[in-house]
């Protein structure tokens, strides 16, 4: 190993000794505990709430740079003994987001979900029949590598995340996440329910798509387009 890497190594270290959130990451352990003994290795040493653990510390200290900074914070005393890990490699870190199922944490979020307490608003919302959310689509890029993830040419590549937010907790209900040219209101329809007050902007602002979301027993607040048509051509399609 030559000095420069020597040199780049000592800063990680020193980035990863001033770590934040180590408290608030302990109080998940009981919680990830359900997925300890998940494994598709029979060699495997990191397990996968160690794995989750780790990538919590990622999200709480903007310090890291990637998977190094986090497999140097695996060697600190203070990170294994409040995080209950050990020693992790690089090559186990970088292979285990191919090994671990990432549909065993939906129990864990709708968990986490239904212990937030409900953000004090406007108390006119209070009087509300419906649950009030919020529905969008956000790009976000994508690795080269990720072939599927193709929208505008070979040298840009996207995913879309379709997000269902209650706006009264202040937490996500549901995510999809699909390729950037998927249809943001044929995800949105393929989850409609009832009881709802959707609010949308104008890619959702489709009278016949409207139309659905009253049929579905919910309603909605939407921000029409500039050439939209009122009068009669709203009213017959959302038969108000």
């Amino acid at each position: 190993m030559n000095r420069g890497n020597t040199d780049n190594i000592d800063k990680e270290l020193n980035r990863v000794n001033t770590i934040q959130r180590l408290p608030v990451l302990r109080s998940f352990k009981l919680l990830l505990s359900r997925l300890h003994s998940h494994a598709d290795c029979h060699n495997r040493q990191l397990h996968y709430d160690q794995y989750v653990s780790l990538l919590l510390l990622y999200f709480f200290n903007p310090t890291f740079t990637g998977l190094r900074s986090i497999q140097h914070a695996s060697e600190l005393d203070n990170v294994q003994k409040k995080l209950g890990i050990k020693r992790t490699s690089l090559g186990s870190m970088s292979e285990a987001s191919h090994v671990f199922d990432p549909q065993l944490l939906r129990p864990i979020i709708n968990d986490l979900v239904r212990d937030v307490s409900p953000l004090k608003l406007d108390d006119r919302l209070d009087k509300l029949n419906m649950d009030l959310v919020a529905f969008d689509g956000s790009l976000l890029k994508a690795l080269p590598k990720m072939l599927w993830a193709l929208w505008l040419d070979e040298d840009h590549r996207a995913v879309k995340m379709h997000l269902e937010f209650s706006i009264h907790k202040g937490t996500p209900l549901q995510v999809q996440v699909t390729n950037a040219n998927e249809s943001e209101i044929a995800k949105l329809e393929s989850v409609l329910a009832p009881g709802k007050l959707y609010c949308l902007d104008a890619a959702y602002a489709k009278y016949k798509f409207l139309e659905k979301i009253i049929r579905k027993s919910s309603s909605f607040v939407v921000r029409l387009r500039d050439n939209a048509s009122y009068g009669w051509e709203l009213v017959s399609h959302l038969e108000l």
